[in-house]
């Protein structure tokens, strides 16, 4: 974040200031250049920003008189309550300023002028409200901070309790609360702190969730997987499918919608098993990848189980070493798969590896996103020159096994990783799928998914 203001910083001192007729004797930047703090255009301000900075202030007075047993106590305790009570405003707001971003994705206006409302109550209310119309698993998180928020904005709704002594009619504020006790007060803020921090870390997820783009005006992704799991098998369908009794059951209002659902839940890789519907690659046949990663084990990387298990950022002197060592080695002859797979490798093909491959290196989670990386690299593979050097590009990469096989197991794909597995007796690569799933049941888990052991 400072590396703007560290760079300028530590220009000559002079030079910072040249040119500067307008220059504030108060508000400078100057020596040492540590002690330049970024504001502004210089970094990246948001509301979480200037929260973070009120609590950060608001703690540091609580543990000082709490630690002190401060006879300052009660000239502290309004700055500790001012800045404990703006920082949660400003998270607030910062809230709603991202569901904003959920609304419109669904169509929805959502107008609340932040600059202009100051009522900690009344920001609350229209957060708690909106979020959780625009989706329902808000109503959780939220039923967490509602009772702690709405006894700050009883006693200070619009931040000026703990900044002045008098309100505007000359009244005394605090006559009827008279003592406060740090202790309490510190622990019911820091939790706060948690479920705030909680709640920014749904808002983000479920935005990313969002821009797959699965979800209808009533349900969200969540709730289609949910229907998904309470559906018959897909051969029972038409004596048991109660198109009437789901509608009813989730609040689908359109036969229209319903469909829509429907046909996510027959397309998708992570639904399809639940209704009894096989899975497939999008243009890959089973024997052909098979072959692939058994002439890769044998001519490309046939120690790879013995190398590195994860990646590693290496500097340009090393990296090219280990790619010398690689083609002393034999690594890279990759003329064999050119040579005994010719005829089956096409544009749909290597799009589709690479789809694969690209699944799992991109840490993506949403099946989704598999048939767009197809379609996305089946564009760019028409207009490529050089289709089999484009295919080593991904062949040549020492991780390119355990990423297919990530993306087969995430994709439910498990006959084909099981067969893969026995024809090459690699049993232990198995741990590359649980890496993967550790990181989607992780996020799941946040967004309300239930998650089969």
């Amino acid at each position: 974040m400072k590396l703007v203001g560290y760079a300028i910083a530590n220009l000559p001192y002079k030079l910072v200031n040249k040119g500067d007729s307008m220059s504030n004797s108060v508000f400078m930047n100057g020596n040492p250049v540590w002690a330049n703090a970024c504001v502004g255009e210089n970094g990246f301000i948001n509301y979480l920003t200037y929260a973070t900075g009120y609590s950060k202030a608001s703690n540091l007075l609580l543990d000082h008189v709490l630690d002190q047993g401060s006879n300052e106590i009660d000239s502290f305790i309004y700055p500790i309550c001012f800045n404990m009570r703006h920082s949660i405003e400003l998270r607030l707001k910062g809230a709603i300023d991202n569901i904003k971003k959920l609304a419109q994705m669904k169509n929805v206006s959502l107008e609340f002028n932040l600059a202009k409302q100051h009522d900690i109550l009344n920001i609350w209310n229209f957060f708690e409200e909106k979020s959780k119309s625009l989706d329902k698993r808000f109503i959780n998180i939220n039923q967490k901070l509602e009772k702690t928020i709405i006894d700050i904005g009883k006693i200070d709704s619009t931040g000026q309790t703990f900044r002045y002594p008098y309100d505007t009619e000359n009244q005394k504020h605090l006559t009827d609360t008279k003592l406060i006790n740090c202790r309490i007060l510190k622990e019911v803020f820091n939790q706060l702190e948690k479920d705030l921090d909680e709640l920014d870390t749904f808002i983000k997820v479920i935005i990313e969730e969002y821009k797959i783009g699965t979800f209808t005006q009533h349900l969200s992704r969540k709730d289609i997987f949910e229907l998904a799991n309470n559906l018959p098998q897909r051969d029972r369908w038409n004596p048991e499918l109660d198109k009437e009794g789901i509608k009813d059951q989730y609040g689908i209002i359109s036969n229209k919608e319903l469909t829509k659902v429907i046909n996510f839940i027959e397309r998708n890789y992570e639904t399809k098993p639940l209704i009894g519907l096989p899975n497939s690659l999008e243009y890959l046949n089973d024997d052909t990848l098979v072959s692939i990663c058994e002439i890769w084990t044998t001519d490309i990387f046939p120690d790879f189980n013995e190398r590195d298990d994860e990646p590693r950022i290496v500097g340009s002197d090393e990296l090219y070493s280990v790619m010398v060592d690689d083609f002393k080695n034999g690594y890279y002859n990759t003329g064999q798969i050119h040579q005994e797979l010719n005829e089956q490798l096409d544009v749909n093909v290597i799009s589709d590896l690479h789809a694969l491959f690209y699944l799992s290196s991109n840490s993506e989670e949403y099946s989704e996103r598999y048939g767009y990386l197809c379609e996305e690299f089946r564009k760019e593979l028409l207009v490529e020159d050089n289709l089999l050097a484009r295919l080593d590009d991904i062949l040549t990469k020492k991780y390119f096994l355990k990423q297919i096989m990530k993306s087969l197991y995430f994709l439910n794909l498990i006959d084909l990783a099981e067969a893969i597995i026995q024809k090459l007796n690699i049993e232990d690569i198995k741990h590359t799928y649980m890496q993967k799933n550790a990181s989607i049941r992780e996020t799941y888990e946040i967004l309300g998914y239930e998650i089969s052991a």
